[in-house]
């Protein structure tokens, strides 16, 4: 098995655990500017953009924003 691409983490796996994790997902849409994820939080939870874009952020000392990436829909054609 290769390392996953960057721009496709599911790139590895195999046709039945793309399967299974569709399976156990469900699908929520958010307003824009919400707030998914603070900082401290315990991850739990997978979230795969099926459509718009996620800014990741942290503040600075400043408490200014200082954006860290971006991360657009991701085609997951391979989930259905």
């Amino acid at each position: 098995m290769t390392a996953p691409s960057p721009a496709d983490p599911f790139a590895p796996l195999r046709q039945e655990t793309l399967r299974a994790i569709a399976a156990g997902g469900i699908v929520r849409q958010f307003p824009k500017q919400t707030v998914l994820i603070n900082d401290g939080d315990v991850g739990d939870s997978l979230y795969i953009i099926l459509a718009g874009r996620v800014k990741i952020y942290a503040s600075n000392a400043a408490g200014r924003e200082v954006v860290i990436d971006f991360r657009w829909t991701a085609r997951y054609d391979r989930l259905r």
